[in-house]
């Protein structure tokens, strides 16, 4: 009994010791990164649903002291969910700042796919929210949650293309089924409120200087008017980057080959560029965006328009490395019975990829890992079966 007592003495003078270091470390980052703050305004249409807010925290993996993940209350998500008057809806908005470091990593390896390392690196964010929103019953059939903020996508340049890299997550059936696999949710998927086709429609909203550029600054009437793409950068580089038949000697040298092609425009548009020390999760890319998450089966029911077109961004305003982003968008639902549009197939859950975006605190003994180089033919299984040899 006393060897018990001393035990569990001994335990508990662990666990304060431990509190007593995250809540010193938790002090320290939020003095140093500032917190996350959200604003909602709603009208009185609309009643606060008290009972389901949403917080968590977004750590990065790689930076740690005396094996505990570094805060930093930046990278988080909040939000709160309001009760929408005259139909049986709720609409959950969340704020959030996502991760980069394995992202940005997926970007500086010559042995493994870009893209796919980028697009687990993303949807393992998604699916931790997801997993927070269903733990505490903050969305179910009649519940859209929104999301938006820094969501940190890039710009891939990968086997002669762009791609964005929450773009492609989205458009991928299989990311998206195992998103949500087995979170006790009803079927759904994320979807972004203004759609693009492609990459290149994408506004730039990263990575800026902190004062306004040059061509901005000469045309103020156009600062908000006039839309920076990604297809603008790729064109000011002379072409879309060319098509690679074996691997570069030097991961990421495409990114700064372009920028260095594009050097005079893009400083003139005041996007940051350094040939020291560039590294290519700073090319320019739109990490800024608003998407939602909805059941299939209410998702026939809504129907969007967009009265200034989509994003909106003011390249005027300066004093940071994103440019503010604005986005006017007007929803309307159908009546239930008014519906009769089915949901298209979502793809089938990877079981591999399943193990890649599961959390440490859910599944400790698994870190996901970033997938080997392969055509784009093979399947997300093939390009990772055989290589899991723990954290990537």
């Amino acid at each position: 009994a006393e060897a018990s007592r001393l035990a569990a003495e001994e335990r508990s003078s662990k666990g304060e010791s431990q509190a007593g270091l995250l809540n010193f470390m938790d002090g320290m980052a939020t003095k140093y990164n500032g917190n996350l703050k959200i604003l909602l305004l709603f009208s009185d249409r609309c009643s606060n649903d008290a009972k389901s807010s949403l917080f968590g925290r977004l750590n990065e993996d790689d930076m740690s002291v005396a094996g505990r993940p570094v805060p930093n209350p930046k990278k988080a998500f909040i939000g709160r969910s309001v009760q929408i008057g005259g139909v049986e809806l709720r609409f959950t908005f969340v704020a959030s700042h996502f991760p980069v470091h394995r992202l940005a990593a997926s970007l500086e390896q010559s042995i493994i796919d870009p893209l796919s390392g980028a697009k687990i690196a993303l949807a393992r964010t998604l699916r931790k929210i997801l997993r927070q929103a269903a733990r505490r019953g903050v969305v179910d059939g009649n519940t859209v949650l929104f999301l938006q903020g820094d969501l940190n996508s890039r710009t891939v340049l990968q086997d002669g293309s762009a791609k964005d890299v929450l773009l492609e997550v989205l458009l991928d059936p299989v990311f998206q089924a195992t998103i949500a696999h087995g979170l006790e949710l009803p079927a759904g998927r994320w979807h972004e409120v203004a759609q693009v086709e492609q990459v290149e429609m994408l506004p730039v909203t990263y990575k800026f200087q902190s004062d306004p550029g040059p061509s901005f600054q000469k045309a103020p009437e156009q600062g908000r008017a006039t839309a920076l793409t990604i297809g603008d950068v790729l064109a000011a580089a002379g072409s879309q980057p060319a098509a690679q038949t074996e691997p570069q000697p030097v991961p990421g040298s495409e990114y700064l080959r372009l920028c260095m092609k594009a050097r005079a425009q893009l400083l003139d548009w005041g996007l940051s560029f350094a040939p020291a020390g560039f590294r290519p999760f700073r090319f320019p890319a739109c990490p800024d965006r608003v998407v939602y998450w909805s059941p299939d089966a209410l998702e026939g029911r809504l129907s969007w328009s967009l009265p200034q077109g989509g994003y909106e961004v003011n390249h005027l305003q300066g004093g940071s490395d994103h440019r503010p982003v604005a986005l006017d968008a007007v929803l309307r639902i159908a009546a239930a019975e008014d519906c009769h549009v089915a949901a298209a197939p979502i793809g089938p859950v990877d079981d591999i990829l399943l193990e890649a975006l599961e959390e440490q605190e859910d599944k400790p003994e698994a870190s996901p890992v970033l997938p080997p180089v392969a055509s784009d033919k093979s399947s997300l299984r093939e390009r990772m079966g055989g290589w899991w040899p723990g954290r990537g």
